[in-house]
C-alpha cells in the first residue's frame, strides 16, 4: 500500500486529491491546521472507500516548526513511512502592493512557503533513509505574477525553486518533486474572490471554455505520484485548461 501525507486536506482540493488517492490504493494522513473535526470525518468517510483504507486526520499549526516535526512524524508512523506529499495548503489577501501591510504580507509568506519548507525538511528526513518517494506541490498560474496578489504570487513562485531544489538535491536518492501551476478552479480560495461575472471571463480565457475542478488538480497530482511520471521531476506543469 502506498503511503502519503497531504496538507491543505479539509479544502475542496484537498478533497479531491484525497479521495482519488484513496481509490487509487494510498492510505493518507489527512493534515489541517483548523478544521480538525471536519477533516476528522472525513478521514472516517475515506476510511470506508477500501476495506483496507487507512486514513486519519492531523491538525497543526505548519508555521510552527516543532509542531510540524511532531505532526510527521506522528503521520508518518501511523502510515508506515512515506512514499508521497502533496502541499495544497494556501491562504491569501487581495491587495496591491503598495497597500500591503506588513501582517499579512508575513500572514501569506509564513503560511504558504515556511509552512511548506517546514513540512518539506520532515518528509524529506523520512525519505531519504528509504531512498524514494514523490513530492507534488499545488502552486498556481498566479506565480507568473498576478495583481492584486503580491505575496501569494511570491510565495507560490518560491515554491516552485523549492520543488526544483529538491529535484536536484535528492534524485540520485529517488526522490522526485513536481509542481501543478493551477490555473481558475472552480472551488475554494477562487471562488471566495472572484465573482459570478470574474469567473465567466476566466472561463472564457480557457481554451477549454470552462473553469477547472477539484478533481482535474487530484487527477494531475495522482499522475505526478504514480510509476507513470518516474521519469518526470524538477518541472512545473501548467493547469490552466490552455489559458490563452
Amino acid at each position: 500500500m502506498k503511503r502519503l501525507l497531504l496538507t491543505g486536506a479539509s479544502s475542496e482540493i484537498g478533497h479531491a486529491i484525497a479521495r482519488a488517492a484513496v481509490a487509487a490504493d494510498w492510505d493518507v494522513a489527512l493534515c489541517c491546521h483548523t478544521a480538525e473535526a471536519k477533516t476528522a470525518a472525513f478521514a472516517k468517510e475515506l476510511a470506508t472507500v477500501r476495506d483496507d483504507a487507512k486514513c486519519r486526520a492531523f491538525a497543526f499549526d505548519l508555521r510552527d516548526s516543532a509542531a510540524a516535526e511532531s505532526a510527521v512524524g506522528d503521520a508518518a508512523e501511523f502510515l508506515g513511512g512515506l512514499d508521497g506529499v502533496v502541499l495544497a495548503h494556501g491562504v491569501t489577501h487581495q491587495r496591491l502592493l503598495a497597500e500591503l501591510p506588513d501582517d499579512e504580507w508575513h500572514s501569506v509568506i509564513d503560511t504558504n512557503l515556511t509552512g511548506a519548507f517546514f513540512v518539506i525538511r520532515e518528509c524529506l528526513r523520512e525519505m531519504i533513509t528509504q531512498r524514494s518517494g514523490a513530492f507534488v506541490f499545488v502552486t498556481s498560474t498566479a506565480a507568473y505574477g498576478m495583481a492584486g496578489a503580491g505575496a501569494y504570487a511570491a510565495s507560490k513562485a518560491a515554491l516552485h525553486g523549492l520543488s526544483a531544489t529538491i529535484a536536484e538535491e535528492y534524485g540520485e536518492r529517488g526522490i522526485r518533486s513536481n509542481a501543478l501551476a493551477v490555473g481558475a478552479v472552480a472551488a475554494g480560495m477562487f471562488t471566495r474572490t472572484h465573482d459570478a461575472s470574474a469567473q465567466r471571463a476566466f472561463a472564457e480565457k480557457s481554451a477549454l471554455r470552462r473553469l477547472g475542478e477539484p478533481q482535474d488538480v487530484a487527477g494531475a497530482a495522482l499522475f505526478l505520484l504514480s510509476p507513470a511520471a518516474q521519469y518526470i521531476t524538477g518541472q512545473v506543469l501548467d493547469l490552466d485548461g490552455g489559458k490563452r
